[in-house]
């Protein structure tokens, strides 16, 4: 919950209060919750910035009662994982909404449901904006919901994921934002790691940072709408958790927001998230690759340790499994993230590796068989490779979806489709994604 890098000189006893009345609320210490001995692999550790200065009995109050929150969060988050799960149909058959309003008459209502309320608790509990009563604040950007079925190696559901996201578009250079750039690691630099690895018997594992771009701190003073769907989430809240959310007196509907942290869709949300974690990396000691701005370099006498950035996807490698965990540990003591455990999917690609024999391979069937899907050639029969010398054959149907509009776009997407899985995994697609 205290995730900022603005200095506190002391954590006074209504923050402690929050924290309680959280913990509180959800009784941790039920029975049940005493069940889950899994959900330490999922709960980050505790997340105090290290600029925070607290009393010693401050700290450990602190220290009790987020671990106990965060427990509580990782088993929600836990249980809806196995909910989705549940759902013995691939990931690629549900459809995904494009809106609040498609969302509601899903009949996958009561997943994307779960999400949304999802995201609310963590835009709140991470403080992510403040309340103003009315209009007042001046020009406010509207907001859009973005969904998303995450699937697992396997093409099965792992999860329902949905994203509150600024219309960014709306935003006006030199008054909303000003530098936007954010790298990130590239598909060969991905490869040349995973070969070193496999080459010298490193460990590669992933993590996944939570909700990363709300780490990210604004300069600009930036107004939003009360998000779509919002009123819905209060609704389901009970009188208490109402009234700790603090909200202005008159009608909820009349409010707006004020952002604090970045927040999705914004134009500089990814540079501001970056810029938290690189600082976060060289304070522990990482320095910057010359080969690849997002791989950082760990070399101590004894140990190696390397991070790749994709985002908020980290790929770690080194030489064993405990300074593997070491890592995570210390990531984890910055930012709520999940320990994915060996690195098997990253990016659309899967990896397989087999230590006895010293191989790693690297292939994009899944992504392939989504792409086919997707432009309905699922069914297609196959042709040989390399083309034959044979001239194509004029198609007259061909000519006519020329004229389409929506060919124009559909053509655009395939070769964008094929030009990904050409860089991560197939050159041999090279002549046939040039448009």
């Amino acid at each position: 919950m205290f995730h900022s890098d603005v200095v506190q000189d002391l954590l006074d006893d209504r923050e402690l209060s929050v924290l309680q009345d959280f913990v509180t609320e959800f009784n941790p210490e039920s029975p049940e919750l005493s069940s889950y001995e899994d959900i330490a692999s999922y709960a980050p550790d505790i997340a105090l910035a290290n600029a925070v200065v607290l009393s010693h009995t401050n700290a450990i109050r602190v220290s009790q009662l987020q671990h106990k929150s965060e427990l509580l969060v990782a088993k929600e988050n836990l249980e809806h994982k196995t909910a989705c799960s549940k759902l013995a149909i691939p990931a690629s058959t549900v459809p995904v909404p494009r809106s609040y309003a498609e969302a509601k008459a899903s009949k996958f209502w009561p997943h994307w449901l779960n999400a949304i309320k999802s995201e609310f608790n963590s835009l709140i509990t991470n403080g992510t904006w403040k309340y103003i009563k009315g209009k007042s604040h001046g020009r406010l950007l509207s907001t859009t919901w973005v969904f998303r079925v995450k699937e697992k190696e396997d093409g099965s559901i792992d999860r329902f994921k949905a994203r509150l996201v600024v219309r960014g578009f709306l935003q006006v250079k030199g008054l909303d934002f000003n530098e936007v750039f954010a790298p990130v690691v590239r598909l060969e630099s991905l490869r040349s790691l995973l070969g070193i690895a496999n080459a010298m018997g490193l460990q590669a594992h992933q993590m996944d940072i939570d909700t990363a771009f709300l780490n990210g701190l604004l300069s600009e003073k930036i107004g939003i709408y009360l998000p779509e769907g919002f009123l819905d989430y209060v609704s389901t809240l009970d009188t208490d958790a109402v009234t700790k959310l603090q909200l202005p007196d008159g009608d909820p509907s009349d409010l707006s927001l004020e952002l604090v942290k970045s927040l999705y869709g914004l134009k500089q949300a990814p540079r501001e998230w970056h810029k938290v974690l690189v600082q976060f990396l060289e304070s522990i000691n990482f320095t910057k690759s010359t080969a690849d701005s997002c791989i950082y370099i760990r070399k101590t006498s004894s140990k190696l340790a390397i991070v790749a950035i994709y985002v908020d996807d980290l790929v770690l490698v080194a030489k064993d499994v405990g300074t593997i965990a070491e890592l995570k540990s210390e990531i984890k003591s910055r930012f709520a993230c999940k320990g994915m455990g060996p690195l098997h999917y990253v990016l659309g690609l899967r990896i397989q590796r087999n230590y006895g024999q010293s191989t790693l391979s690297i292939d994009q069937r899944l992504n392939a068989l989504n792409m086919l899907r997707r432009f309905g050639l699922d069914k297609a029969h196959a042709t040989d490779t390399p083309l034959k010398e044979a001239p194509l054959k004029e198609d007259a149907s061909f000519e006519n979806a020329l004229k389409d509009d929506d060919f124009h776009s559909q053509y655009r997407q395939a070769i964008g489709c094929l030009m990904y899985l050409m860089i991560g995994t197939r050159p041999d697609l090279d002549t046939l994604s040039k448009p």
